[in-house]
């Protein structure tokens, strides 16, 4: 066994280690830490990485630096695995209440400017329901990546629609309260799964299966909300087996949307051979391989000809926070931000894109930008002390009750973090973390004008919604 083998087959020792354990010590709150959507993600992307080595399809220009990749993933897992025992308390935690949305009437109109405002963008963009054919085409690029010129209804669209991630994880916590048979605000599938077909649309209009992805994360989040630690095995295993059949259909939706590309590009993908593969049913994974571990290859690249002299000291991880300005200005071409007006450099965010480099259009992980930050020393310091850090924050969160959408902002930073960890860092988007938070303040306010808040609360703190606000005591909608 060479020590790359050695070190995948330690980093997924750690990765299972730490998904037992995630279920011995929080139960179905597990759901809600943000550490297990790491344990998840980085469990796949090393398995599929390993794998793809083993039958010599892995791209590795620079294996050193896939080793040193694996050995930062199993340095968190251990991380994670130090602290998850920090917080708990004898007693089961119960559901945590998730109620920052209070009127019906508001997250229905929401739910449906939102979705009119996504096909609107669907359609403007040019995209069609191929996603093939949107992303060889470049409309997806040209309006949803590039920013280039757009009408002042594009622009009020995108605003419109970004309020979709918070009605997401509402959605999957009514839904979470509906399977275990808890009267809910709204019982509607329609209006709960208003939100996924954005999301669905979303994917089709970028030609990308990330909003998918992306999509069904936020749901989750919200659907752990809903969930006690302990709950019977029946209602438990039934839950499992709906995430697996969720999880298993986006594999194989990944795999058809990648063959889909390679006809219409008429090229040759070598991972989308099935000659390369020991059997057809791991071909029918082929894509979920190649997705999960296409950050490999751009860690490696990118940790050759992108390092800079000098450190960052979190201007490659931590952007986002500075990049503060007034609201949505970007999207009218006004540069606005605290960045331009203190005089640091801004960051360009297709400059590796448009590099032209090998590999300009694939991922590379948070870890990247970490090392870039810190150092490869520094980076095991920031990993432990953001392994504790999510870890204070889940026990907090776990025990809130929210009644405001801004509750749940530092919680959602934290999970888009680690569930998003094998593109970049959350918290350096070019949705800047103020604009964030800015459109959760937003979300609170505008609730206001259609309702107010419900002053009589449960035991268990979830809202009665009483006549006087307008609706009844069951609240169906």
């Amino acid at each position: 066994m060479g020590i790359s083998d050695l070190i995948s087959l330690i980093t997924t020792i750690l990765l299972v280690i730490l998904l037992i354990r995630f279920y011995q010590v929080w139960g179905m709150k597990m759901l809600m830490h943000p550490g297990l959507y790491f344990n998840l993600i980085w469990l796949t992307s090393v398995i599929s990485q390993w794998y793809l080595t083993k039958i010599e399809l892995a791209l590795l220009p620079f294996p050193e630096f896939a080793d040193e990749l694996n050995i930062f993933v199993g340095f968190t897992a251990l991380c994670f695995l130090i602290f998850l025992s920090h917080g708990k308390r004898k007693s089961a935690q119960p559901a945590t209440p998730l109620n920052y949305v209070y009127s019906v009437k508001f997250y229905q109109i929401l739910a449906f400017v939102s979705l009119l405002s996504a096909f609107f963008m669907f359609f403007a963009s040019g995209a069609s329901f191929n996603l093939a054919e949107t992303r060889l085409s470049g409309p997806a690029n040209n309006s949803l990546i590039s920013g280039g010129n757009k009408s002042g209804l594009y622009i009020i669209a995108q605003i419109a629609t970004s309020f979709n991630p918070l009605m997401s994880i509402f959605a999957g916590y009514l839904i979470g309260m509906k399977i275990q048979r808890k009267e809910v605000l709204i019982s509607s599938y329609f209006w709960l799964l208003a939100p996924f077909m954005i999301a669905l649309i979303f994917m089709f209009t970028s030609g990308g299966r990330n909003p998918l992805a992306v999509g069904l994360k936020v749901y989750l989040l919200g659907f752990a909300f809903s969930m006690p630690q302990l709950l019977i095995s029946k209602l438990r295993n039934k839950i499992f087996k709906y995430i697996f059949l969720i999880l298993f259909g986006f594999t194989l939706f990944s795999t058809a949307a990648a063959v889909q590309r390679q006809i219409k590009m008429q090229s040759y993908n070598k991972f989308l051979d099935a000659t390369n593969y020991d059997s057809k049913i791991i071909f029918a994974f082929s894509g979920i391989l190649e997705y999960m571990s296409a950050h490999y290859w751009g860690y490696q690249l990118r940790r050759v000809d992108s390092m800079e002299p000098e450190l960052g000291w979190g201007y490659n991880t931590f952007y986002g926070v500075i990049d503060a300005g007034i609201p949505f200005s970007g999207l009218m071409g006004i540069n606005s931000s605290l960045v331009n007006l203190l005089g640091i450099e801004e960051q360009d965010y297709l400059s590796s894109y448009n590099s032209g480099k090998e590999g300009s259009y694939t991922t590379t992980s948070v870890y990247l930008a970490i090392v870039k930050d810190f150092g490869v020393p520094g980076a095991f310091v920031f990993i432990f002390f953001f392994a504790f850090y999510t870890q204070w924050l889940f026990t907090r969160a776990m025990r809130k009750k929210y009644f405001k959408a801004t509750n749940i902002f530092f919680l959602y930073l934290c999970f888009q973090f680690w569930a998003s960890s094998n593109f970049g860092s959350a918290y350096n988007s070019n949705f800047s973390v103020f604009n964030l938070f800015i459109l959760f303040f937003v979300f609170d306010y505008m609730q206001k004008i259609f309702a107010n808040r419900p002053k009589i609360r449960n035991k268990e703190g979830v809202l009665n919604h009483i006549s006087q606000q307008g609706f009844t005591s069951s609240a169906k909608a």
